[in-house]
């Protein structure tokens, strides 16, 4: 069992990182990663359903793949390698805390292997990955009073705060069993030290950036989200309907009112503006096509259950969908309706 005087220590270097902001990013990502150390084999379906159970979660399928690429765990047989390699650095920490040196030491020399042999980005997620394993497994961990602040850390920060509480802790220990230190040897951890601060600095900066980047295509894609919702009547498909139906009209050389000439030009003008954002339907209204089981996965389908694996249903598109071109982000599944066969005549 943990001593009240390492839970104090954690707790203290805990508060002491809690300089930031609240990055909801970063907890999206975390939530993520802590699923993962509970559940190393789930599918990104699979997470997603799980974290919808949270009060105001909203987890797509392709914001969990998109959070996993983000991350380099989106590979399935590499993020099952890392993940299991988390747990048991997880584990080491958590038994130093217990005051095993030895869990100490095969951490650090990992810590020191994962350093020297990945790029700075996948060591960082490495370090992050461990430090929330350890509040996710470990509910003595938990019951800090200052716990809930370690979901809402990057990469960088993660890394800092699990490498300075593993310190801190050894000083409490392993202190009375630390051998004198020459000079020159206190010399190179100094050059070492600062060589990973520079880094670090450096790592924030570019992780900030990132960051900024994300915050804006995530409120571009929440905006336009929001415009298709049910909420506001799904204000796209909406336009492209208003948009179909006048060129039919003209089609037809109907002299449209002069009283709503004003709507034929917001209409135009709206179509426009959501184009120039980047914002593209994925299908045509109004496409018919050929579609079985597994080919509805990427959709909304209306329509009678299939009857066997093989059934081929004529289904005709009454949504678009929407994806942001730019980032390759789906707004929204198009959706596709059943066109019901006319009975056949005697």
């Amino acid at each position: 069992m943990i001593s009240k005087d390492i839970l104090d220590k954690l707790d203290e270097v805990i508060e002491m990182r809690r300089k930031g902001s609240m990055d909801q990013l970063c907890v999206d990502e975390n939530r993520v990663i802590s699923e993962l150390c509970l559940h190393p084999d789930l599918e990104p379906r699979e997470i997603a359903k799980r974290l919808n159970t949270r009060k105001d979660a909203d987890y797509s399928n392709e914001r969990v793949i998109k959070i996993l690429r983000d991350l380099k765990l989106s590979n399935r047989t590499e993020r099952a390698q890392i993940i299991q390699e988390t747990l048991e650095m997880s584990q080491y920490v958590y038994d130093f805390f217990n005051g095993d040196l030895y869990a100490y030491k095969r951490f650090k020399d990992h810590e020191k292997k994962s350093y020297e042999a990945l790029s700075m980005d996948a060591h960082t997620t490495r370090m992050r990955c461990i430090l929330i394993a350890l509040f996710t497994r470990f509910p003595p961990l938990q019951k800090l009073r200052f716990a809930d602040d370690i979901f809402y850390r990057g990469g960088v920060r993660s890394k800092a705060c699990l490498n300075d509480i593993v310190n801190k802790v050894y000083k409490v220990v392993g202190g009375s069993k630390q051998t004198e230190e020459t000079e020159e040897e206190q010399i190179t951890q100094k050059e070492e030290h600062i060589r990973r601060l520079n880094e670090m600095l450096e790592e924030m900066q570019n992780e900030f950036e990132r960051k900024l980047e994300e915050s804006k295509n995530q409120e571009i894609t929440g905006f336009f989200s929001a415009l298709n919702s049910e909420k506001y009547g799904y204000m796209l498909d909406g336009l492209f309907s208003a948009k179909a139906g006048l060129d039919e009209l003209r089609k037809r050389n109907y002299e449209l009112p002069l009283e709503i000439n004003g709507l034929t030009i917001l209409v135009r003008k709206l179509i426009q503006f959501v184009k120039e954002s980047g914002i593209n339907p994925v299908i045509r209204i109004g496409e018919r096509m050929t579609v079985k089981s597994q080919d509805i996965e990427n959709y909304n389908y209306l329509g009678s259950p299939f009857a066997y694996e093989g059934e081929e249903k004529q289904v005709e598109v009454i949504s678009p969908g929407w994806v942001y071109k730019e980032k390759d982000i789906q707004l929204s599944r198009p959706t596709i309706k059943e066109v019901k066969k006319e009975p056949a005549n005697d």
